[in-house]
C-alpha cells in the first residue's frame, strides 16, 4: 500500500528528480510540490477521522450531507498548521493516490485546545 500524503521538514509532498540508481536529490531548490496545501513546516501531517454522514441521526451537531467521506488531515505542530478535509479517488487511494479535493477547515472550527488543533480524537455528531 502506497502512503497518500507523506511529509518532509517544509512539508508539502516533496517529489526530487532521482538519478540513475533512483536516488532522490533532496534538493529543495529541485522540488516538485505534490500537496502545496499541506506545506506548514510543523511535525508531521496526521491523519483525523473520515467523516461519515448519517440522515437517520437525529443530532443536532452533525454535520452536513457534503462532509460525507471526507478525510481530515493536517499539521499538528500547533494550532496555527494546516488542517484540511481531503476527498481521495478510491480507485487510487489504496494505491498511494492523491487527494483530489483538499479544501481549509480553518474559516469553519475554531482554533485551539478545543477546535481544529485535535484532529486525531474528533468526534462527529
Amino acid at each position: 500500500t502506497g502512503n497518500n500524503i507523506w511529509y518532509s521538514p517544509q512539508g508539502g509532498g516533496p517529489d526530487y528528480p532521482r538519478n540513475a540508481a533512483g536516488v532522490p536529490s533532496y534538493k529543495e531548490s529541485e522540488a516538485t510540490y505534490k500537496l502545496p496545501w499541506l506545506k506548514g513546516g510543523g511535525q508531521a501531517a496526521m491523519d483525523g477521522p473520515v467523516y461519515r454522514y448519517d440522515e437517520n441521526s437525529a443530532s443536532t451537531v452533525k454535520w452536513p450531507q457534503y462532509w460525507d467521506g471526507k478525510w481530515f488531515v493536517g499539521d499538528l505542530y500547533d494550532d496555527t498548521q494546516p488542517r484540511h478535509a481531503v476527498l481521495m479517488d478510491p480507485k487510487t487511494q489504496g494505491d498511494g493516490g492523491l487527494p483530489i479535493h483538499a479544501e481549509s477547515l480553518k474559516k469553519i472550527i475554531p482554533v485551539g485546545e478545543n477546535g481544529i488543533r485535535n484532529l486525531m480524537d474528533w468526534k462527529f455528531g
